[in-house]
C-alpha cells in the first residue's frame, strides 16, 4: 500500500508541477465551478439536489489524467525509468488509479460543495442530510475508481495520450448515450405486465435501499477490474 501511495503522490505532483498542466488545471477548475458550480444551480437550484454531479463529474474530469498515465510516460520517454525501480507492478498499477480517482474524487467534491453552497446563498435553503453527504461522497469515489480503471487501461496500451484521449471522448459519449437510446427502447418492448411491475417496484422503493443497491454493484465492478488490472500489468510487456 505504501508503495502504490508513492506511484499516487508522484503522479499527482507532476500534474500540478507541469507549466501546462497548471494552466489546464486551473482553466479546468474555473470551468466546472463556474458553470456546474455557480451556472446551473443559480438557473436550476434543484440541480445541487440531484446526483447529477456525483455521477457525471467524474466522467469529465478524469480523462485528461488517465490518458497521460502510461501514454504520457511513454511518450516523455519516463515509462523505462519507472518500470526499471523496484516498485512492485501491483504499486505501479495501483498508484495510478489511485492518482486519477483522488483527483476525480476532489474535483467531485469541490464543485458539489460550492453548488450546494451557491443554492442557499441564492435563497433557496438547502442542507442535505448526513445519510446524504456519506452517499454522494462515496458514489463520488466509486464513479471516480470506475472511470480511472478503465482509463488507465486504455492509456496502458495506447501509444500516444493523444490516442487514449480520442478512444476514452468516444467511450465516455458512447455510454451515456446508449443509456438514452437503448434502455428506453429496450423499457418499451418489455411485456406490459413486466413493465408495470417493475413501475411499481420502484415506486414503492426505499430510494436508500437503491442507492446502497447500486454502489454495491459499483464497488463489486470497482473491485473485479482492479484485480484484474492488477493481476494482468506486467512491466516485461511494457519494456521494448
Amino acid at each position: 500500500m505504501r508503495d502504490a501511495l508513492v506511484v499516487a503522490k508522484k503522479e499527482l505532483k507532476e500534474f500540478v508541477a507541469f507549466a501546462e498542466s497548471k494552466r489546464g488545471l486551473t482553466v479546468q477548475i474555473l470551468i466546472f465551478v463556474g458553470w456546474l458550480g455557480i451556472f446551473m444551480p443559480l438557473q436550476e437550484p434543484d440541480f445541487a439536489k440531484t446526483p447529477w454531479l456525483t455521477v457525471f463529474l467524474p466522467l469529465m474530469v478524469t480523462g485528461g489524467v488517465v490518458a497521460d498515465s502510461f501514454a504520457g510516460e511513454r511518450e516523455r520517454k519516463t515509462l523505462e525509468t519507472l518500470l526499471a525501480t523496484r516498485l512492485p507492478d501491483r504499486s505501479i498499477y495501483a498508484g495510478k488509479v489511485l492518482a486519477a480517482v483522488v483527483y476525480a474524487w476532489l474535483m467531485t467534491t469541490l464543485v458539489s460543495t460550492i453548488s450546494i453552497i451557491v443554492v442557499n446563498l441564492g435563497g433557496k435553503p438547502y442542507v442535505p442530510s448526513f445519510t446524504g453527504i456519506i452517499s454522494r461522497l462515496v458514489a463520488a469515489a466509486l464513479v471516480s475508481a470506475l472511470v480511472a480503471l478503465i482509463g488507465v487501461n486504455i492509456s496502458l496500451r495506447a501509444k500516444s495520450v493523444r490516442e487514449a484521449q480520442q478512444t476514452l471522448s468516444l467511450l465516455f459519449v458512447l455510454a451515456p448515450l446508449s443509456l438514452t437510446f437503448l434502455l428506453p427502447a429496450a423499457i418499451r418492448h418489455m411485456p406490459a405486465g413486466l413493465r408495470s411491475s417493475m413501475s411499481r417496484g420502484l415506486e414503492s422503493a426505499n430510494p436508500l435501499a437503491v442507492g446502497g443497491a447500486l454502489m454495491a454493484i459499483l464497488a463489486a465492478l470497482d473491485a473485479a477490474l482492479l484485480a484484474g488490472g492488477i493481476r494482468g500489468f506486467r512491466r516485461s510487456r511494457l519494456i521494448p
